[in-house]
């Protein structure tokens, strides 16, 4: 297969061989080291999900207030986010959930640290 351009970028201490051909315009390899959980690069901010693994852009926003917004921005990819708001729905809905009592949203909240695989979001 002929690449049209191929240049190598060192990025927080990782060597990247980006590659660019018609077939795969943005193909990027890591040859020294895996990917950590973040890698920026031209302004793109990829993360590694804590619920699937998969790399990813992050959310747009965070879609909570606060640290628990910025960890679910930080570390979990949208359709992660996405399947979580479908779950919640159903357990709001199944259990008859009252979101503005305190007591139950921890409840929640708990449950959403558990789905998504970040214990970080249970904490008061």
């Amino acid at each position: 297969m002929e690449y049209l351009s191929r240049f190598c970028v060192q990025v927080a201490g990782m060597r990247l061989d980006r590659r660019a051909s018609p077939a795969a315009p943005s193909t990027i390899l890591v040859e020294e080291q895996e990917l950590g959980a973040h890698l920026s690069m031209a302004g793109t901010t990829v993360i590694t999900c804590a619920r699937c693994h998969r790399q990813a852009e992050p959310l747009a926003s965070p879609p909570l207030v606060g640290r628990r917004g910025e960890l679910v921005q930080q570390h979990i990819c949208p359709d992660c986010w996405q399947a979580w708001l479908e779950q919640s729905t159903l357990l709001i809905n199944h259990y008859g959930i009252q979101v503005a009592d305190p007591n139950q949203r921890r409840q929640l909240y708990t449950v959403m640290a558990e789905f998504l695989n970040l214990q970080e979001l249970a904490m008061p």
